[in-house]
């Protein structure tokens, strides 16, 4: 075991002590994509969550089928040159 311990101590962040609770509301509020804001793949993930309603799916036909979601390409964001026609 000693032969995979790194010789160099390195730091670590803090870690924030939370309630379950607390964890959850700050998960539900944070993951996903939510910038620039949620896509409704991940609405309806956190609302199933919030309401106890999900459940395991065998097909995305199940929950609507899949969605288009716009996929912007690095030389899009980089040159904030983005129009619909960019997708």
């Amino acid at each position: 075991m000693e032969k995979y311990r790194s010789p160099t101590s390195y730091p670590t962040p803090a870690v924030t002590k939370m309630s379950a609770t607390e964890a959850l509301e700050r998960v539900l509020a944070e993951a996903g994509a939510t910038v620039p804001k949620r896509d409704t793949i991940d609405q309806r993930v956190v609302s199933d969550v919030k309401h106890r309603k999900g459940s395991i799916i065998n097909s995305p036909e199940e929950v609507g089928g899949y969605t288009r979601q716009k996929i912007l390409s690095p030389f899009c964001l980089v040159m904030h040159s983005c129009s619909s026609s960019d997708s």
